[in-house]
């Protein structure tokens, strides 16, 4: 019987030895800022009897510089939202489009956020296209339309996850 537990011992041992090490995520940080070109337009606007203002499908334009490889052009974003006047509390979501410099591709996604006390806030998700597919972006989003300092867009901060990797 003791014979038989050593050599159950000796087997995970061996085994947990032979397994190869697991493969961690490849993850490039990003961060920058959208600069706005193209103010919002078209979609329609109401505001309901309850004093909330309702957006759906309005579009803007923006020029991406966030200094890296997978983070530079031309993106576009659809912006829906309902912000409660009473509270200036709601919600936004949208889709996002890039067309990264330098690639025949960039990334779409969808972004969710939140009205603050200084505009708003939100995090997305992308995947590539064209020459970036496999890639994915995750990321967080804050307004800076009411910076101080004049800056018209938004920050963005998160990571790119290379293709074949698992996350």
């Amino acid at each position: 019987m003791r014979r038989t537990t050593v050599i159950l011992v000796a087997l995970v041992v061996l085994l947990t030895m032979a397994v190869p090490a697991s493969a961690k995520t490849t993850r490039i940080p990003f961060s920058g800022e959208d600069h706005l070109t193209v103010d919002p337009h078209g979609g329609r606007m109401w505001i309901s009897d309850d004093g909330v203002v309702h957006v759906r499908g309005s579009m803007s334009e923006y020029d991406a510089r966030y200094g890296g490889e997978f983070y530079t052009g031309d993106a576009s974003i659809v912006v829906n939202y309902n912000l409660d006047l009473n509270t200036m509390t709601g919600r936004l979501w949208g889709t996002n489009h890039i067309d990264v410099d330098g690639y025949d591709g960039g990334f779409e996604g969808r972004w969710v956020g939140w009205f603050t006390e200084t505009g708003w806030e939100g995090r997305g998700l992308s995947h590539g296209y064209g020459d970036l597919t496999g890639y994915q972006q995750r990321y967080s989003l804050e307004s800076a339309t009411l910076a101080a300092d004049g800056f018209n867009g938004d920050y963005i901060e998160g990571f790119t996850f290379m293709p074949g990797d698992k996350h």
